[in-house]
């Protein structure tokens, strides 16, 4: 068979099957399972050069922590597509259009989220200070050697035992806890003690202290109008580092800060991390409940319900002029119970 013949024939069955034509993407129906996207990343197929990926660059903005991390995420097909997920949410901004007072009012209050988490990034440094003097508290306060020696004592001893009596603590495992341990690292099968705990939570802070500085507070951007929005998320995208953009359409650009008594607003985020509106069902459906984390659970990874809550509390509060927080119970669609479930 000719080879042009042959491209013909054949030509019409991949489109359908693979649903990939000329020029890459899903333009048309097709029955396959996978994402293009999440396809993408899962192989490191970023179309016909495998040298077109994108590698992880240094930033110099950022902690040689945060660069090292960054690297160990991208190194791997799996944590590639999972740090590619996060790092909008981590790393990325959020715009909002229009910039004027009525809109500052309810970026201030959206704002305080943020910076409700920036203590987590200073307690690296609360910590650092109190450490020493909790640390001595305990190996050398007076207070301390007392409590050790009513635990050595028999009679006091007697006595705690017996207000003991029904749980799985005695006298003897606290002594052993509180004891001044040797500043070695503890050795297989020797007793659980307080510096254990003390070391584990440095460890614990620390750490959180220093992946607080891989994430990106200074989120919120103003733009001038819907349009510069877009193009500036189009190159933030490029390094995923868009997050989402806010849109109030009915507040006009002027100098007042009155708020409409109904405030609307819109979020634009990345197509590939919210749910597809132009289908209400899947072309090729199967029973069972949209599940899956990937694919159906895009409102929930890609940030779209977290920002939305936080809006909506902004707005309440700049309106209403409330501080008491509101919860908000969240529930998928239900499904019908089917075989799978049982």
């Amino acid at each position: 068979m000719p080879q042009a013949l042959q491209t013909r024939c054949t030509r019409p069955v991949s489109r359908i099957v693979c649903g990939h034509p000329e020029g890459g993407g899903l333009k048309i129906k097709s029955l396959n399972w996978y994402e293009d996207n999440n396809y993408k990343a899962l192989f490191g197929n970023h179309g016909n050069d495998s040298d077109s990926e994108t590698q992880s660059t240094y930033d110099n903005s950022s902690t040689p922590y945060c660069n090292n991390l960054m690297k160990n995420m991208e190194s791997s097909p799996i944590s590639r597509m999972i740090w590619r997920a996060l790092k909008p949410l981590l790393m990325g901004k959020i715009l909002y259009t229009p910039d004027t007072p009525a809109t500052q009012r309810i970026i201030h209050e959206v704002n305080k989220t943020f910076q409700e988490l920036g203590v987590l990034r200073e307690l690296g440094g609360m910590w650092d200070e109190v450490k020493p003097r909790i640390l001595n508290f305990i190996e050398n306060s007076e207070e301390m050697d007392l409590v050790r020696t009513m635990l050595q004592n028999n009679a006091s001893a007697a006595f705690l035992n017996s207000q003991l009596s029904g749980t799985e603590w005695r006298v003897s495992d606290i002594s052993l806890f509180l004891s001044k341990a040797a500043k070695d690292p503890r050795r297989p099968g020797s007793p659980y003690t307080w510096r254990d705990v003390f070391n584990e939570t440095d460890h614990a802070i620390q750490t959180i202290s220093r992946f607080m500085e891989c994430v990106n507070l200074d989120k919120l951007e103003p733009v001038a109008n819907e349009e510069r929005l877009v193009n500036k998320s189009m190159g933030l995208l490029d390094n995923q580092r868009f997050w989402a953009g806010i849109v109030f359409p009915d507040i006009e650009p002027s100098n007042s800060t009155e708020l409409p008594a109904k405030v609307n607003y819109k979020i634009r985020m990345d197509i590939d991390n919210v749910e597809r509106t132009n289908k209400i069902k899947d072309s090729y459906w199967d029973p069972g409940p949209r599940a899956d984390p990937f694919e159906d659970l895009r409102y929930i990874w890609g940030g779209f319900s977290y920002l939305q809550d936080i809006i909506e509390h902004g707005i309440i509060r700049a309106v209403t002029g409330t501080t008491e927080k509101i919860g908000v119970y969240l529930q998928q669609m239900p499904y019908p119970c089917y075989v799978d479930d049982m």
